[in-house]
């Protein structure tokens, strides 16, 4: 049952993720000038990656090298998940917008930077717990 379970949430993750997709490249196409169809089109994307990432590649393995590097992956797009949602949220609804200094000159590397750590061993160092199950349970922050 638990295998049907799964499958049903895995289908349903494919399905949002295909209509997100749909709809980011419909609003993208329909003005590929607009600074805020620019942004909604990265905000699909990454939360398109995020739930495959957090639904689907979890529930894959229970090697520990394997999920420790799912989890920093899962963790690595979620912050550009979260860059790109601010993004969106600050454009819009504006059609052009210059990004002013504190943007590009702070924001976007702190971006970078933070997003780089999530891959490294100062985030998650090594999956501690598993359950019977093979389910990650806890993880050693860094």
């Amino acid at each position: 049952m638990e295998i049907i379970n799964i499958n049903s949430v895995l289908v349903l993750v494919g399905a949002v993720s295909a209509l997100l997709l749909t709809i980011g490249f419909t609003v993208f196409v329909s003005d590929s000038d607009s600074v805020t169809h620019k942004a909604f089109l990265a905000l699909t994307i990454s939360s398109i990656v995020w739930s495959l990432l957090n639904n689907y590649a979890i529930y894959q393995s229970s090697d520990p090298v394997i999920v420790l590097w799912l989890l920093r992956i899962m963790m690595f797009v979620a912050v550009w998940f979260a860059f790109s949602f601010f993004t969106f949220f600050y454009v819009f609804p504006s059609r052009h917008h210059k990004f002013p200094s504190w943007y590009r000159y702070f924001l976007v590397p702190a971006t970078v930077a933070v997003s780089l750590l999530t891959l490294t061993p100062l985030v998650f160092r090594y999956v501690t717990v598993f359950s019977s199950s093979g389910q990650v349970q806890q993880v050693s922050n860094g």
